[in-house]
């Protein structure tokens, strides 16, 4: 039971004063006849005790909240008769505190216990009895019953506090801003989005929680709320502690009242970072399955036409041989067998680039980097090739010096110095020159494989390394090619940690220049 007390001279004026009454001017049968049926109008329980805490007067609102029907069954009794122990000893140690000290107790709120243990509420006012001597012979009081009201209010706190438990339970950030753009409260979601605490939050503005360019937006959108009944929705970057920027997605809507009258804005913050990055992932996942789709087509481009090509004359050539052996001339034969090496070797390496390209696609090409000479490396490969390049009279010149090293996977890079120069000498005319040079960085060296052939059309120069676009094109000897070998030029360079590009004028010569780590 709360204690409110206040002196006779602070009781309001709608009561009556403490000293009128005077419980000796009190004529009871006038009381009975006429006090009694105007105090019956009352909605509130209005009696009164005497010294010893008995009732010695009580209007109908009293009697029906004691389940009763006439005063007899009242009179007398103490409200030992009526309430729990508890709640008559708590009721009885106040009342007699009135009495003992002549203060009354103004509209204070109590629960009441009953004898059934239910319970009740009351707003009670108590007011003690003088007699003409001025001695404390009893207490008149004023009770009004608010149980209706406190069990409303009992369930609009548990709804609250449901409201409450649900909006903390949500995944999302959820906010609440006055007319004025003042934050008024927020879930726990929003303190977690933000790494701030309820009391950091409500009573600041957006300019004190977010990033300027958020803020900027956000007073935009809410400029365009202002004039809107629906539901707005925007993306914007939330820029948390300075440096960690989160993509979100905000839904706000205009809070009204009971008058139809925007008093605030409702709001929401899904943090949206992982479904974002998820879905530029997809893109990268679409990225990549485009090139293997586009890969699988080149494959089977190749296997069908430019792997069936050498087998197809290598076949012709045999057959002819067979059917006209006894006929030919030594000098045919000996040309039968060129053509058939020379088909062969083609074959053979058409074949191994894409047993090369094949492994790298699938994962199975295991890159196994060390330390080599790349001086050595391309020797070899002009003893490889000087097949072709002497049938066409081509000077071939290495101009890398001896000892210089590479950090790389040697098997990679002689397939792509022979690639390399396999086609430059392909392209380059009769009495043509190919050359060979490096320049040496702090870091890395840079490998120059130069020819004054026929180039390469600039329109062409920009996907000359891409599978889905690479074209081929015959030699000047009409040499046939797939386009397969720079491409995985460009691959097996990258997987070494190097770059490779083109430098070409049409009808003046190509540069294809690739770097690799040095040691």
């Amino acid at each position: 039971m709360k204690n409110k007390t206040s002196d006779s001279k602070n009781i309001s004026g709608s009561l009556p004063n403490v000293d009128l009454l005077n419980i000796d001017s009190i004529n009871f049968d006038f009381a009975e006849k006429s006090i009694i049926p105007m105090l019956n109008f009352f909605p509130q329980a209005v009696y009164i005790k005497d010294a010893g805490l008995r009732y010695i007067l009580a209007n109908k609102s009293t009697l029906k909240r004691f389940g009763i029907s006439n005063q007899d069954e009242i009179i007398g009794k103490t409200d030992e008769a009526f309430f729990s122990k508890n709640y008559y000893d708590i009721v009885k140690n106040s009342e007699l505190e009135i009495i003992k000290n002549s203060k009354p107790i103004i509209e204070t709120e109590q629960i009441e216990q009953w004898f059934d243990n239910s319970i009740t509420y009351a707003l009670i006012t108590k007011i003690p009895l003088k007699n003409k001597n001025s001695e404390i012979t009893g207490i008149f009081c004023i009770l009004t019953d608010i149980t209706k009201q406190k069990e409303a209010e009992n369930a609009l706190g548990d709804n609250l506090k449901f409201l409450e438990v649900l909006v903390n339970t949500l995944p999302i950030a959820v906010y609440y801003q006055d007319q004025n753009q003042v934050f008024q409260g927020c879930n726990d979601d929003f303190c977690r989005l933000i790494n701030k605490s309820r009391a950091e939050i409500v009573g600041k503005k957006s300019m004190d929680l977010f990033n300027p360019e958020l803020c900027e937006i956000l007073s935009n959108q809410n400029k365009i709320l202002q004039n809107s009944d629906g539901i707005q929705t925007f993306e914007a970057l939330l820029n948390v502690n300075g440096n960690n920027k989160i993509e979100t997605i905000f839904h706000q809507a205009n809070f009204k009242n009971y008058d139809n009258k925007v008093v605030g804005i409702i709001g929401c913050i899904i943090n949206i970072q992982a479904r974002k990055m998820a879905e530029r992932k997809l893109e990268e996942y679409a990225d990549e399955l485009k090139k293997i789709n586009s890969s699988k087509d080149k494959f089977f481009s190749i296997i069908a036409h430019d792997l069936k090509n050498p087998f197809i004359t290598l076949l012709g050539l045999t057959e002819a041989l067979l059917e006209d052996y006894y006929e030919m001339k030594d000098e045919e034969i000996l040309e039968y067998i060129s053509q058939l090496r020379k088909t062969s070797k083609s074959a053979y390496q058409l074949l191994e680039n894409l047993l090369q390209w094949s492994r790298s696609q699938t994962g199975r090409l295991k890159i196994e980097p060390s330390k080599f000479d790349i001086y050595t490396i391309i020797e070899e490969i002009l003893t490889l090739t000087s097949t072709a390049s002497l049938s066409k009279k081509i000077t071939v010149q290495n101009l890398v010096p001896a000892n210089l090293h590479v950090f790389a996977d040697r098997e990679m890079i002689k397939t792509v110095i022979r690639n390399l120069l396999t086609n430059a000498i392909k392209f380059t005319n009769e009495e043509g020159l190919v050359s060979l040079s490096s320049e040496i960085g702090d870091v890395q060296v840079k490998i120059v494989i130069e020819d004054n052939g026929i180039g390469i059309e600039e329109s062409l120069l920009s996907n000359i390394f891409s599978l889905d676009r690479n074209y081929s094109t015959p030699g000047t000897k009409n040499e046939d090619g797939t386009g397969l070998g720079l491409i995985l030029c460009k691959e097996f360079i990258e997987k070494n940690n190097g770059n490779i590009w083109v430098e070409s004028k049409q009808g003046k010569g190509s540069k294809f220049i690739f770097t690799l780590p040095i040691l």
